[in-house]
């Protein structure tokens, strides 16, 4: 299954553990921004062509995926991954999040809530 793992950007390696874990399982991650090099939206030293590069990587990634799982245990950072839920709500993409229900959205009937990781990638199994 493509998975695309979204998260806290301050919290990247957290988040690409997950990615290992699902790789695993022998699920494929779609998401780029684990493995691209560090990148501060507003910084001087990137372009804004380089931020819409990576926006526009970050969407067809979402879009080119199954599932969408948001390791959801920090609040987010730059606002990046209620933007990718959204897109996913908007494809009516299963979403599982591990972590807390942050808004009204984590409401939504395609969304399912998972303790850990490990739940999370058990729940694929069923889809």
């Amino acid at each position: 299954m493509k998975v695309y793992v979204s998260g806290s950007f301050t919290h990247r390696a957290e988040v690409r553990r997950a990615a290992l874990l699902l790789g695993v399982a022998g699920h494929h991650v779609t998401s780029h921004w684990l493995t691209e090099p560090d990148m501060r939206f507003g910084d001087p030293a990137i372009t804004e062509w380089e931020e819409r590069q990576r926006c526009n990587e970050d969407v067809l990634d979402v879009r080119r995926s199954d599932v969408f799982l948001l390791i959801n245990r920090w609040a987010s950072s730059s606002g990046g991954y209620p933007t990718e839920m959204g897109i996913a709500i908007e494809r009516e993409m299963p979403i599982i999040v591990v972590g807390t229900p942050r808004n009204i959205f984590y409401r939504w009937p395609y969304v399912r809530m998972a303790a850990s990781v490990a739940d999370a990638i058990n729940m694929m199994g069923d889809m």
